[in-house]
């Protein structure tokens, strides 16, 4: 009788340290899925802070130079990107019948924020919003 109580030792061993090794990958898949969300929305936060910087830096330049080109890329990448944390930024301002629309994309891995403004000549407000790249 000593042997076969051996074997059901083993067996239930083995089958708790099966369920523990079921556990420990449940919860570490889950630790890796909420870690990627969370880098996800600290890129997308990133994104849109460097879209808006760059939105509000075109917007500038328009605001004190009324005439600048009315169809101008503004490549904000040019060079060591360190100030933009790793971020594209493109900027495209071009003409909207007498108004003014000012698009902002920005770029990091997977992540895309788009912001768009409209400058109306004839009441000088600025509408912003964001739209799907």
């Amino acid at each position: 009788m000593q042997p076969q109580r051996g074997q059901a030792a083993i067996i239930g061993i083995t089958a708790l340290t099966v369920v523990g090794l079921i556990v420990a990958v449940a919860i570490a898949a889950m630790s890796l899925r909420e870690w990627r969300m969370t880098d996800d929305g600290a890129k997308s936060n990133e994104v849109f802070t460097a879209s808006e910087a760059a939105l509000n830096d075109a917007l500038m330049r328009i605001k004190k130079n009324p005439a600048w080109p009315a169809a101008v890329d503004l490549p904000y990448t040019e060079g060591p990107q360190d100030y933009l944390n790793g971020v594209t930024v493109t900027v495209v301002i071009s003409e909207a019948g007498e108004d003014r629309q000012v698009v902002v994309t920005g770029v990091k891995g997977q992540v895309t924020r788009q912001l768009q403004a409209f400058i109306y000549t004839d009441t000088g407000l600025v509408n912003i919003i964001e739209t799907e790249p």
